[in-house]
């Protein structure tokens, strides 16, 4: 319910809006799996955003997924890159 992204829209300001939260839970196996259906849907769409914590879990998960990248040809870029 959120009209944050809406309102910056009608204002002209660039935006866009989270499509998954990688690490609700502080576990690499778990984080693994949100990043591995996020770079499907990145795949799949083009582009996905997602947002999760600055964790040792989920850095260690993001470190660990990195061939997995490579393999896909997924690239991780800041968000500024996909504002519209």
């Amino acid at each position: 319910s959120t009209k944050g992204e809406s309102t910056a829209r009608s204002m002209g300001i660039p935006t866009a809006s989270n499509q998954l939260f990688l690490d609700d839970q502080a576990d690499v196996g778990y984080i693994k799996n949100k990043i591995q259906k996020a770079a499907e849907s990145a795949q799949k769409n083009g582009t996905f955003i997602v947002i999760g914590h600055d964790r040792p879990a989920t850095l260690q998960a993001l470190q660990e997924m990195e061939p997995v990248f490579n393999e896909m040809g997924i690239e991780i870029v800041p968000l500024s890159e996909l504002l519209d």
